[in-house]
């Protein structure tokens, strides 16, 4: 029985060595994928229209919140009739509404265009991770791995089975840019 159990282990464990297995880190991928130069454009550009329309949307709930507090002012008038009173009061009432209405707004579209950017910024991100699964499955099969992993989930891994620059050339990309990205991002030393 132990030799059976010994033979069993040692077969396993030989026809696991013969497997080819290989690493990619995907966050440098991602980074370097000829889609994400232009959909950080894209995301700017959209991100620029929000700031403008918000911008214009402060502008407006501000003025309101002026002219609210200019009829306030003038319901305080002393020198005001009873009906004259009564009317710059009904006036001051409605511009109050008018103002919390605006800053509504104003909230609610900040809200919905935050929510616009983080959707368009999750489409693109899985736009391309499906495009780099489809890349590295493509690689994989080509070069006969029985799996490749995500490198930054993994606490160790060998350099020589990290198969990163081999996918961005695949995708057009300069390998060297890979070692450029590092270098920015590396932290400074105090």
């Amino acid at each position: 029985m132990k030799k059976a159990v010994i033979l069993a282990f040692l077969t396993l464990a030989s026809v696991a060595s013969a497997q080819k297995y290989a690493v990619v880190e995907m966050e440098d991928l991602v980074r370097l994928h000829p889609n994400t130069s232009a959909d950080k454009k894209l995301l700017e550009s959209m991100v620029k229209d929000f700031e403008a329309e918000r911008d214009k949307l402060r502008s407006r709930v501000k003025e309101l919140g002026e002219s609210f507090e200019k009829a306030a002012k003038e319901y305080d008038n002393p020198a005001l009739s009873d009906k004259a009173k009564q009317k710059a009061r009904e006036d001051a009432t409605r511009r109050r509404e008018v103002a919390i209405e605006a800053d509504r707004d104003l909230q609610e579209t900040v809200r919905r265009r935050q929510q616009e950017l983080s959707d368009q910024e999750m489409r693109m991100l899985k736009r391309t991770t499906d495009a780099l699964r489809e890349e590295v499955t493509a690689y994989a099969k080509e070069k006969g791995y029985q799996a490749i992993f995500a490198g930054n989930v993994m606490p160790f891994y060998s350099k020589e089975l990290d198969v990163t620059d081999d996918v961005l050339k695949r995708l057009g990309v300069d390998p060297k840019l890979r070692k450029t990205l590092e270098k920015t991002e590396q932290p400074k030393k105090k």
